[in-house]
């Protein structure tokens, strides 16, 4: 049931060589014998990740496996170094302060390109040539190894749920500061298109979504100690509601006009695996809380909470069809898939139908309300970014959580 973000695949640089001869002609304060060694480790992680990171099926688990993750972090924590002490940042400057003279050039795959190509010839002379396009393409890999890493985990654990909730957050987070921060000045034009601020977009609710979703799991778990809990039912009916919107906020991205130009596949593989999964959870959502309707004997409003979930798991059936082809998914099988989970719920509801209609008619004599009439249960957003994370990134992506610090020999600007 969950998405893992695709790998950008990159290719060996001569990186060290175009630095050094940027740092000679053009940087004010350093010369490249000062920053030898730290500029011959920065070439060496570049080379690392063109290495260890592969677009092939298995390509998650062999950059895990590699120290992927590692190297990406360490990377990405000098490359913010390198910023802070001067180096090119934004390709608006390119043709002025070097970058381009001395052949700094950085290469990144679309990260979509299995399923919708690469046009090499979107990506600018200018955006290639400056140390945010970097960034963002390394940002884009270590989120998408998150996904992989929380898709692994063992979701029935609390060990395991609070990997996956800070996975999710933490890809979430950083997936809204590439697009409102690192690559805010860059035009979409000069970009390729997984690094468009809707594919941005779209890909940062699926990450909301599938943490939403973790929060789902474990207020289950709760209500499994004590499922007469009405607070609690009424809590997770909220929070199923609340995965159903992000699903259908990522809908939304993934069938924006320009997106759908550029990623026609991956817009129509997000857009139907996202549609099926929010109808899942509005039907849950229903059945939920048409429990806490039966517990407080609220039989005829349980009943049309139950014709309504009902019509509901119907609808989504009609629109899974009877083709299991579309995009790989991945998770724990606790989760199970969309076509199975509808079924099962259906199940569940005709089969409380068949014993509270009859009693209704017979002994309870309740008004059975429209189930049209009822409103839809309103979700509770339990994975929003706070403020202060917006504009941010998780503090272990930073310089000042390197083991080995990065230029550390040379004098502060």
């Amino acid at each position: 049931m969950l998405q893992v973000i695709p790998l950008k695949s990159t290719k060996q640089l001569s990186l060290q060589e175009s630095l050094t001869k940027w740092i000679d002609a053009s940087h004010p304060h350093y010369s490249s014998s000062q920053c030898r060694e730290d500029i011959a480790r920065l070439h060496s992680l570049h080379s690392d990740l063109a290495n260890c990171i592969s677009i092939s099926e298995s390509g998650h688990a062999l950059a895990l496996s590699n120290r992927g993750l590692e190297d990406l972090i360490e990377y990405h924590a000098c490359l913010v170094e390198c910023e802070r002490r001067g180096f090119p940042t934004s390709g608006r400057y390119a043709e002025v302060n070097g970058s381009i003279a001395a052949r700094i050039e950085f290469w990144w795959m679309d990260a979509f390109v299995s399923k919708d190509g690469h046009d090499e010839n979107s990506l600018s002379v200018s955006t290639k040539s400056h140390f945010h396009y970097e960034r963002a393409c390394v940002l884009w890999n270590i989120v998408a190894l998150y996904t992989y890493r929380a898709s692994q985990q063992d979701w029935s654990t609390i060990n395991g749920r609070t990997i996956v909730h800070s996975s999710y957050r933490h890809a979430a987070q950083i997936l809204n500061y590439v697009r409102t921060e690192l690559l805010a000045e860059t035009t979409d034009a000069s970009l390729t298109s997984d690094l468009s601020p809707v594919c941005l977009s779209m890909v940062q609710s699926v990450c909301l979504a599938q943490g939403q979703l973790c929060a789902y799991i474990a207020l289950k778990e709760r209500l499994a100690k004590d499922p007469s809990s009405t607070s609690t039912l009424a809590l997770l009916a909220k929070v199923a509601a609340g995965v159903a919107q992000h699903y259908d906020d990522t809908l939304s991205f993934s069938q924006d006009n320009l997106l759908k130009e550029d990623l026609s596949k991956t817009s129509k593989e997000y857009g139907k695996h996202c549609k099926s999964v929010s109808m899942l959870f509005r039907a849950r959502a229903e059945y939920l809380t048409s429990r806490v309707n039966c517990l407080k004997a609220e039989y005829g409003v349980e009943i049309g909470r139950l014709e309504k979930a009902a019509d509901m798991c119907k609808e989504g059936l009609v629109f899974i069809g009877g083709s299991s082809r579309g995009m790989k998914l991945h998770g724990p099988i606790m989760l199970g898939n969309v076509r199975n989970c509808i079924d099962s719920l259906l199940q569940a509801v005709e089969q409380r139908k068949n014993t509270v209609v009859p009693e209704n008619a017979s002994i309870y004599h309740e008004q059975v309300p429209d189930s049209k009439s009822l409103e839809n249960i309103k979700g509770q957003n339990v994975v929003a970014l706070k403020e202060e994370e917006q504009k941010m990134l998780p503090i272990e992506l930073m310089p000042e959580c390197l083991e080995r610090p990065f230029f550390a020999s040379l004098p502060e600007l």
